[in-house]
């Protein structure tokens, strides 16, 4: 889904330098248009720099949602209302003036740290097994804790969906899980068979018995 200024322009009908600088929603949420975020882009989202008015200091992304799939609403409002620690928490979610149509956009905080790991087939430095377990496995293991007490199964958890957190290595935060139908963002692998062999929009959101294995 991911697209270039010039070609977001095109689709709008008109040259980039005619495109505004803003788009603004809900009378407060700032959307830079020139500021792409491609270290939060994701398969089903674009992602962009954005500001609330009302809480000057807050550091936001949005996430321009892909108009041909629809997004987990629900578990977008349950994380909204009730996000442990560790979630990336979306704070706005509606309608905007898009240039080229109207899109569903979802305001989220921003990750604290660097992405963990880059998308699947992208080269990066393997981790040890002693790091692995440090910084991944079990920061993960107390997210899925509190996700599997609110009865949450996340379906997007992958390595370049994971965040470093605030207190740097040690601590993780998951990223977005609401753009799409569940797991249909999950390269097979990290799905168990059955899910690998399902259309990408039919995976299933999982629950109690899943929620804790690779496919939550």
């Amino acid at each position: 889904m991911a697209t270039s200024d010039q070609d977001e322009a095109a689709a709008a009908g008109k040259p980039a330098a005619d495109r505004p600088a803003t788009v603004t929603i809900d009378g407060r949420f700032e959307v830079q248009l020139g500021a792409r975020l491609p270290e939060m882009c994701g398969p089903t989202a674009e992602a962009f720099i954005a500001s609330d008015s009302k809480t000057a200091s807050s550091t936001l992304v949005a996430l321009v949602i892909d108009p041909r799939l629809p997004a987990r609403q629900a578990i977008a409002s349950q994380i909204e209302r009730r996000a442990p620690e560790g979630i990336l928490r979306p704070v706005f979610r509606g309608v905007a003036a898009w240039p080229g149509g109207d899109r569903f956009v979802i305001i989220v905080e921003h990750p604290p740290g660097v992405r963990l790991a880059p998308p699947l087939g992208e080269a990066f430095t393997p981790f040890t097994i002693e790091r692995l377990l440090a910084e991944v496995a079990f920061p993960i293991r107390r997210i899925l804790e509190k996700l599997a007490e609110l009865r949450i199964a996340h379906r997007a958890i992958r390595a370049d969906n994971l965040f470093y957190g605030p207190g740097g290595l040690g601590t993780l935060v998951m990223g977005e899980c609401y753009s799409a139908p569940p797991g249909y963002t999950q390269p097979s692998i990290y799905e168990p068979v059955s899910r690998a062999l399902a259309m990408p929009s039919g995976r299933g959101q999982g629950g109690a018995p899943t929620i804790c294995s690779p496919s939550a």
